[in-house]
């Protein structure tokens, strides 16, 4: 076994008892996040900004505390241990790329399943958020980078890859540990119609950190697909009639 397999190998100290106990308070989170939007729908008839940004921060800082206190104070584990390990950025940044066009091809494909089925799609709560920043403008769009791009994919990355698919693996195998963190991370998005997408993203997510022992190519292609997003978002609604 080489270094960087052996590395891997290494139980992590943290167990699924602590996974459910993490996932607890994040639900609680959640909904504490969603009645601090309901309330700002309720007052102002319209999604509040920085209703918006106060409980996007507060949710990935309460991710970032709740594996902190678990993983590293409690089990003493380590940043190493949650998946900040080193990698080979250009060799990984094109698996990443080439995951990304087909995760999106497999993407394309569902929703064009669900318009030939006339399946009508509800309204996008995370197009309705990114929305919400671009009419700030350029601001806006900056702060959705940041937010969408950057600190989302690294925050969710660390959750449901580095600590719950670390934990599940030890106890389960790779297989089943990718497809339960798969689902939960398509749960935490509280998408039903998006449930297939975001699994399938997540196992792309979860088989990059699997085989590339980093979180490095998952953030990757997690910030490419949100960042990709964003970009979309922002032209759609810059586009004559729209």
């Amino acid at each position: 076994m080489d270094n960087k397999n052996a590395a891997y190998e290494k139980k992590v100290p943290w167990t699924i008892k602590d996974v459910v106990i993490a996932l607890i308070l994040v639900v609680v989170l959640i909904g504490v996040g969603s009645i601090v939007i309901g309330l700002a729908l309720i007052k102002g008839k319209t999604l509040s900004l920085s209703a918006l940004i106060i409980t996007l921060v507060l949710q990935y800082v309460v991710i970032f505390f709740t594996v902190y206190f678990i993983a590293i104070r409690k089990r003493g584990g380590s940043w190493s241990d949650l998946g900040f390990r080193s990698f080979k950025f250009w060799g990984d940044l094109g698996i990443a790329v080439s995951a990304l066009v087909g995760v999106e091809i497999i993407v394309a494909i569902y929703s064009l399943i669900l318009n030939l089925f006339h399946v009508i799609r509800p309204p996008d709560r995370a197009m309705e958020a990114v929305s919400l920043f671009v009419k700030s403008g350029g601001s806006g769009l900056l702060l959705a980078v940041g937010i969408v791009a950057i600190v989302a994919p690294v925050m969710e990355e660390m959750f449901f890859r580095g600590f719950i698919y670390a934990a599940l693996r030890k106890r389960l195998g790779v297989g089943l540990a990718i497809l339960i963190s798969s689902l939960l991370f398509a749960g935490f998005h509280l998408s039903l119609y998006d449930l297939v997408p975001l699994t399938i993203i997540g196992a792309a997510l979860a088989y990059l950190y699997e085989k590339s022992d980093s979180l490095g190519p998952p953030i990757i292609l997690h910030s490419l697909n949100n960042l990709l997003s964003v970009i979309l978002i922002y032209y759609s609604r810059n586009l004559p009639g729209v």
